[in-house]
């Protein structure tokens, strides 16, 4: 077994697992590997490394010279624990070549809470040349990160297991709760289609109504008794459909508004955006189901680059479901495409009056750190409260007596 470690918090639990391996399997070799002179460790990591005397390990640390190459190959499995959650900028120098030379090789690889690499927030590859960790299998603690389910930080983590340290944790906002994971509703034993509500899907043209169709389907996977898509590409649609009803929108744009009152007045949600397009039709159409709908409204694809043109969302609940190139064409400083999942990492989604932004951890990035400083003390859903700074601590100080406990 070999172990990168690195001189954080993170090549300290590296170290605990080296101190167990050998306790936990007998005749087990443990070989670690140091990016770093042992003196550079510092607080919980060098704690770690006065227990690994207890042990009989191997010891290295990397230099020009090291053959990394034939240290690897010597290796039936490799635990990479460099860097963690705290890691803000790309891998260079030996970590580089460390984690080129661990992808290389054959060895089965084993990530600690990350990969290293990998940004904690946006799963993307730091740097626009980086290398990051490729693992088979990564275990995350206290609490999973959004960098190991999105973008290239999906892959780099492969089957991820989340172990807990024992330190509480605060529960997710209930507002969060409730509105993105709430099942729906059961039927009553007498209830009909028309009792659980009609979705209206506005979108989809000609080339682009598969969009449409997906969102429809998982309207009626949803629970909604009734589904319609209303398009200007009624003619492809209508041979796709089986319970989905269709709707004939006009071509002229100045027509739209009539047509789309109708539709607003009998909707219980509203979808609007799905293969809708980038025209002046499409952007007759997002203004009136952004400004006239007083029904929920789910505001995607393209409907988000019509939003931006048209002002802020207003009336009822307003639902934004941008991805992060979408995200950046709406702030309006797009550059030019993100790398992965972000390597230019889109900014944060302003306040607008009325909006929330549901899918994507990106728009908040840039209000929420607490997970990278604390491992997981914060929810990545949610905003750290200024206001909690000494618990925020607090919960720190327990992490660490909890591992020097563990330990």
């Amino acid at each position: 077994m070999g172990l990168l470690v690195g001189p954080g918090n993170n090549g300290g639990d590296a170290l605990v697992v080296a101190r167990h391996l050998p306790l936990l399997v007998p005749g087990c070799a443990v070989a670690v590997m140091f990016l770093a002179p042992v003196d550079a460790m510092k607080g919980d990591a060098a704690v770690m490394l006065r227990a690994l005397s207890a042990v009989d390990v191997e010891r290295a640390v990397v230099d020009d010279a090291t053959d990394l190459t034939a240290w690897m190959r010597a290796r039936d499995c490799v635990i990479d624990g460099l860097f963690g959650t705290g890691l803000t900028r790309p891998l260079h120098g030996a970590a580089a070549r460390l984690v080129t030379s661990a992808n290389a090789c054959e060895a089965l690889r084993v990530s600690l809470d990350l990969p290293s690499g990998i940004d904690a927030d946006t799963g993307a590859v730091l740097g626009p040349d980086g290398v990051a960790f490729m693992a088979r299998h990564t275990f995350t603690f206290a609490r999973s990160k959004p960098g190991l389910h999105t973008g290239p930080g999906l892959t780099h983590a492969g089957a991820v297991t989340v172990v807990g340290l024992g330190v509480p944790l605060p529960t997710l906002d209930a507002r969060v709760r409730l509105s993105a994971f709430r099942p729906p509703s059961p039927r009553g034993v007498s209830a009909h289609k028309g009792d659980a509500g009609h979705v209206f899907v506005v979108g989809g043209s000609a080339g682009t109504t598969g969009a449409a169709l997906l969102s429809a389907r998982g309207a009626h996977r949803a629970g909604a008794g009734l589904v319609t898509i209303a398009s200007r590409a009624v003619d492809a649609l209508v041979v796709q459909v089986t319970e989905t009803m269709t709707l004939s929108l006009p071509d002229d744009p100045s027509a739209v508004e009539g047509a789309l009152s109708e539709v607003l007045s009998r909707a219980s949600a509203v979808v609007v955006g799905p293969g809708l397009g980038r025209d002046a039709w499409a952007r007759a159409v997002t203004r009136c189901v952004v400004e006239g709908a007083k029904v929920p409204v789910v505001i995607d694809a393209d409907a988000l680059g019509h939003l931006d043109r048209e002002g802020t969302a207003r009336g009822a609940t307003r639902v934004l479901t941008p991805h992060p190139m979408e995200m950046a064409r709406a702030d309006g400083r797009l550059g030019r495409a993100p790398r992965g999942a972000g390597e230019r990492r889109p900014p944060p989604l302003r306040e607008r009056r009325g909006a929330h932004a549901r899918r994507d951890h990106r728009a908040e990035r840039r209000g929420h750190r607490g997970h990278r400083r604390g491992r997981g003390v914060d929810p990545p859903l949610r905003r750290p409260d200024p206001g909690r700074g000494g618990e925020r601590r607090r919960a720190r100080g327990g992490h660490r007596r909890a591992s020097r406990g563990a330990a």
